[in-house]
């Protein structure tokens, strides 16, 4: 069975490149023609210090926890709050290969990523 990565990269490449559904939906959707040659402008990701990723996977961090009680509205519970807590929660031993998941993320503020979760649910708990 084919990849997600594998299609979308087959996707990508039919787009990029005049593909027969590049066709296909160029004669449908008149914006599509536009939007390809936009998409296929490859821009180079600026470069990051590792001063910058420890700030912003430090931000990321508390601005997650802030959302996943509620204190970005007031204490007002809706469905961002749950999907904050949710990532919180979420541990895929795959994770490591993003440098944005939650135990990179406690990793780069020097905090033990399975205590901070156990501390926030039993918050959690409490609160709600």
């Amino acid at each position: 069975m084919e990849s997600q990565i594998d299609m979308f990269g087959r996707l990508l490449d039919d787009l990029v490149n005049d593909g027969p559904l590049a066709k296909q939906l160029e004669e449908n959707d008149f914006q599509f023609s536009e939007a390809r040659r936009s998409f296929a402008k490859r821009e180079k990701m600026p470069e990051i210090t590792e001063a910058d990723y420890l700030r912003i996977a430090d931000g990321l961090l508390e601005s997650t926890i802030q959302e996943a009680f509620g204190l970005s509205r007031g204490g007002k519970p809706y469905e961002e709050s749950r999907l904050a807590f949710e990532w919180l929660l979420y541990d895929n031993p795959f994770d490591n290969d993003y440098p944005f998941s939650y135990r990179n993320c406690c990793k780069a503020a020097g905090v033990d990523p399975d205590e901070l979760r156990e501390q926030l649910t039993m918050l959690k708990q409490r609160f709600t």
